[in-house]
């Protein structure tokens, strides 16, 4: 009998929370699934420690070439043989009723393309870190179930904040969204994802936690973690998914989603939708990154018949366009500098904590020093007291007294 779930973990040399990660997955109350881990080319003692598990769920891809994790899933969801696919990172942890409670909804929800759940943040030591870093845990926090309209909008105008650990798909809707994971957006891949599953089918978010999601300040696993380089990797990838995202839909379902914004309601040609989408990406990406919508003009407008369609059917005109041209710009310095403004801001806070956290050591440590001091202080009084000639001479009187206490209680 085929499992029902195939659980994908790859890994890439993550030797310190690996055994945590396949412990949590082995540790859970729903049973049948088969757990298909893809090392990526590891160098460290991964392999160690995953060929250490006896289960006979566990199944091992070995890569001997490192091509990152959105190939590394890619070849796990190949050989996955279950009808729902489920991911987990190398670094974070399920808890137990994960899969039990998402089968259970998905089960009886065959509308659903996919199940996620809220999560909580943990630290390099597993410890709750949803305080510590409130910005990532906030961030995670937005997910909420909305229509497909809403979540196509957020994703437009926001970006992502379903986690990817949390995930659970079914496997048949992969050849109706084009595949799996795009290897082009490596960081990014479960974003652009889950843009073309809810353009098919709507989601849902359990309200549980059921998802510990590790995060650390220096973590080269999480490309979301706090460098310049990493900053700059995740602008270009909203970029080029926000400037491809209406390409993903058929005229009909841009239609569906986003005809609220239209500039003439009653678009409905070819031509005249392709307007639209200029529009719509002018307007709805946010107002740093309004170039996409000004690339999108840049390519209508390379044909002679698109501009009288504009100017009689969508109140357009080439001196508003150029006025555009004028008054806005790619943005991406200014986003830069505020990320890291940002990240400045954040290692500051971690500075303050550390600080914090080292004087409340310091005065443990004084408190500490004070209480053995004391008992120094106790243990040399009763020393002195006992070698003095009264306690000495007083002797006796203290063994007969303990020699009545003993007679008076039998």
């Amino acid at each position: 009998m085929n499992p029902k779930i195939s659980i994908i973990l790859p890994n890439y040399n993550n030797e310190k929370y690996l055994k945590e990660a396949i412990e949590s997955v082995l540790n859970q109350t729903y049973t049948n699934f088969e757990l298909i881990i893809v090392d990526d080319a590891s160098t460290d003692g991964s392999l160690k420690i995953i060929r250490a598990f006896d289960d006979k769920r566990i199944k091992v891809i070995t890569s001997e070439v490192n091509r990152h994790v959105a190939y590394a899933s890619n070849l796990g969801i190949k050989y996955a043989s279950g009808e729902y696919i489920a991911k987990i990172d190398s670094d974070d942890i399920w808890e137990n009723q994960k899969l039990e409670k998402q089968i259970e909804f998905m089960e009886n929800h065959k509308e659903y393309g996919g199940c996620f759940t809220k999560v909580n943040i943990i630290d390099e030591k597993s410890e709750d870190a949803n305080i510590k870093y409130k910005v990532i845990f906030d961030l995670f926090e937005k997910a909420k179930n909305q229509s497909q309209k809403e979540w196509l909008r957020f994703f437009l105008s926001e970006g992502n904040c379903l986690c990817n650990s949390s995930s659970l798909i079914r496997k048949c809707i992969f050849e109706k969204i084009d595949g799996f994971f795009n290897l082009a957006y490596v960081g990014a891949e479960d974003y652009e994802l889950w843009v073309r599953t809810v353009i098919r089918y709507p989601i849902y978010v359990l309200d549980e936690r059921l998802v510990r999601y590790r995060w650390e300040e220096d973590s080269e696993n999480k490309i979301s973690g706090l460098t310049k380089e990493k900053v700059y990797a995740a602008i270009n990838l909203q970029m080029m998914l926000k400037s491809y995202i209406f390409d993903y839909m058929t005229d009909e379902e841009f239609v569906k989603y986003f005809k609220e914004d239209f500039i003439n309601e009653n678009s409905k040609t070819t031509q005249e939708i392709e307007c639209e989408k200029a529009q719509c990406l002018l307007k709805c990406t946010g107002e740093e990154v309004n170039f996409l919508g000004l690339q999108r003009f840049d390519q209508i407008l390379r044909n002679p018949e698109m501009l009288d369609i504009l100017e009689k059917n969508m109140n357009f005109a080439l001196p508003d366009f150029y006025k555009n041209l004028r008054v806005r710009n790619f943005g991406i310095p200014k986003e830069v500098e505020e990320k890291e403004a940002y990240i400045k801001r954040l290692e500051e806070e971690i500075m303050n904590s550390r600080n914090t956290i080292h004087n409340l050591e310091m005065q443990i440590e004084m408190k500490n020093n004070e209480m053995t001091e004391s008992e120094n202080k106790w243990e040399t009084l009763i020393d002195s007291y006992e070698l003095s000639n009264s306690w000495k001479i007083t002797k006796p009187l203290r063994v007969a007294g303990s020699f009545i206490k003993k007679k008076s209680k039998k």
